[in-house]
């Protein structure tokens, strides 16, 4: 089965800020701050990262991962999250997910051919994230709310710099294995 993995697969999505999510998210994410130790990922760009632990998940992050899973092809997977701060001045570098977490077992993941997907749901600031394949790319504009969707090995970076903090919550979502699927493997 050929994989597509093309800029056609990028999606934003717009959740609805009515529903009180804005300030839920301001909430959890001063909790995460004070309460976490920095993971550094230096070579991605200057950030600041905070891993959410999915055992311990505040309910305004599993409202955005809900978000997330309800645009997917597969509904059913493993997800990772963290939580990107990034100060006035500050970029990411042009990175992918596709090479991430290879050595990582999941358990019920499928190996190797998993469809990797990721999302990036902007919290605040005012720099747009940059989606690139080959010569083509997409521009999300920087709204509470917006959520981009691409399949791992689609770049993207924050060329920046920043002007006012950034924050996004990025999610990778690994499709369960099935037991249809298992069958045939």
């Amino acid at each position: 089965m050929e994989q597509r993995r093309t800029i056609e697969l990028v999606k934003i999505y717009q959740m609805e800020q009515s529903s009180g999510i804005a300030k839920e998210l301001n909430l959890a994410i001063k909790a995460v701050r004070e309460g976490q130790r920095l993971q550094n990922y230096s070579d991605l760009g200057e950030c600041e990262v905070f891993l959410l632990d999915n055992a311990k998940l505040d309910p305004a992050f599993a409202k955005v991962r809900d978000f997330l899973l309800s645009h997917l092809p597969e509904r059913e997977c493993k997800v990772q999250m963290w939580l990107n701060v990034m100060q006035p001045g500050q970029i990411i570098r042009p990175h992918h997910h596709g090479q991430l977490n290879q050595n990582v077992v999941l358990p019920d993941v499928l190996p190797m051919e998993r469809d990797l997907w990721v999302g990036v749901y902007h919290v605040a600031g005012d720099a747009p994230l940059i989606v690139s394949a080959g010569e083509e790319f997409i521009k999300a504009e920087p709204v509470a709310g917006r959520l981009c969707v691409l399949p791992s090995n689609v770049f993207h970076e924050v060329p920046g710099p920043v002007t006012t903090e950034r924050m996004t919550i990025s999610i990778n979502a690994y499709p369960l294995l099935l037991k249809t699927q298992e069958a045939r493997l």
